[in-house]
């Protein structure tokens, strides 16, 4: 302040402290700029997430997931080869041209290569033979090997996924038009929104539980065994008697339409059946052929056992001068271990 009252600049401290303080100024303007650089990039992360709620803009993100390992194992051997054209630039061509004449500058410049931006008027002055070598071998390796593969890598995982999410997966203008169809629905009552059907589910499912229990121990008095309340429990959850149906929900909502109800149910039923797929017959023959290599190894448990105990016998039988016991003798008890094994493992 001084300085610009005055209109002097004879004094030497307190100019350097004026250039510090600008220089301040300019970092905390730059690293503010750095720092707010982030928050889009940030705001795309969250975009990346929601976009996994619909499959078909989830397929990039999948692909993306499914791919990383390929890519990264891909990366390395990239990197290595880029590298190395990177020294190679810098030895040839570092004396004659600026954006060769260190590492930082010819990493910079070989990445514009693989993107197709090359220098080859500038190259060509330095030696013809040598800017040819690197521009030759450079561009088949690089550009049209690697990268096709970074591509053949990336659309064979694409593929995949989109083999997994299905044909029949819901668009997003079909999606618009449900969720639009919903919001109109629900502010003319033909719809009721799915947090209010979930609130009837449960309430219906805990009402024909309780319906149940007081129907069975209305005899007990109030006399009620804890034990086997949690036992009878669990067999109603493995029963049809807890399910919901559709006349649970049309009576506890009477609002509720008969196409509304229907279409709910259809979508928990696809839902179920595509996580819980049923078994192939592969798979029915893959567990009876393990069943039988568990009836097996039971049996072939028992028959050592049997020899143990038939050599156990003999022993002590010849230790003490008696007459040694034969194995036939023996067969019967076995026979009895074998079948008593074989039923265990058999029954469910």
């Amino acid at each position: 302040d001084k300085m610009i009252r005055e209109g002097t600049l004879s004094d030497v401290p307190a100019l350097n402290e004026l250039y510090l303080l600008v220089d301040d100024a300019n970092w905390a303007n730059k690293l503010q700029r750095y720092v707010l650089c982030l928050y889009p990039i940030v705001v795309m992360l969250r975009l990346f997430k929601s976009f996994h709620a619909q499959p078909r803009l989830a397929l990039v993100t999948k692909t993306l997931v499914e791919c990383y390992v390929d890519i990264a194992h891909f990366g390395l051997v990239l990197s290595v080869i880029a590298t190395t054209y990177t020294v190679t630039g810098t030895c040839l061509f570092g004396q004659d041209l600026y954006y060769y004449a260190n590492f930082q500058r010819s990493l910079h410049a070989t990445f514009r290569m693989i993107l197709g931006d090359s220098d080859w008027d500038d190259m060509s002055t330095v030696g013809l033979q040598p800017a040819g070598v690197f521009h030759w071998t450079f561009n088949i390796l690089l550009r049209t090997i690697m990268l096709n593969m970074l591509l053949a890598i990336i659309m064979d995982t694409y593929t995949k996924v989109k083999e997994s999410v299905g044909v029949n997966a819901e668009t997003l203008n079909s999606q618009a038009k449900e969720i639009w169809r919903r919001f109109w629905g629900a502010r003319n009552g033909s719809w009721v929104a799915f947090p209010d059907v979930m609130d009837v589910l449960e309430s219906t499912a805990v009402k024909i539980l309780e319906k149940e229990f007081v129907d069975r121990y209305r005899a007990a008095d109030g006399a009620l065994d804890i034990e086997q309340l949690m036992v009878d429990a669990k067999e109603m959850m493995d029963t049809d008697e807890s399910l919901v149906s559709m006349q649970h929900i049309l009576e506890a909502l009477p609002s509720m339409g008969w196409k509304q109800v229907n279409e709910m149910f259809t979508g928990a039923r696809g839902v179920y059946e595509k996580r819980y797929p049923p078994p192939s017959d592969d798979m029915r023959a893959l567990n009876a052929l393990r069943l039988d290599v568990l009836v097996l190894q039971e049996k072939v448990h028992v028959l050592k056992l049997g020899v143990n105990i038939v050599n156990s016998v003999q022993r002590q039988k010849a230790t003490q001068g008696q007459e040694v016991i034969h194995a036939a003798q023996l067969l019967p008890p076995l026979q009895q271990l074998n079948e008593m094994a074989e039923q265990d493992l058999v029954t469910p």
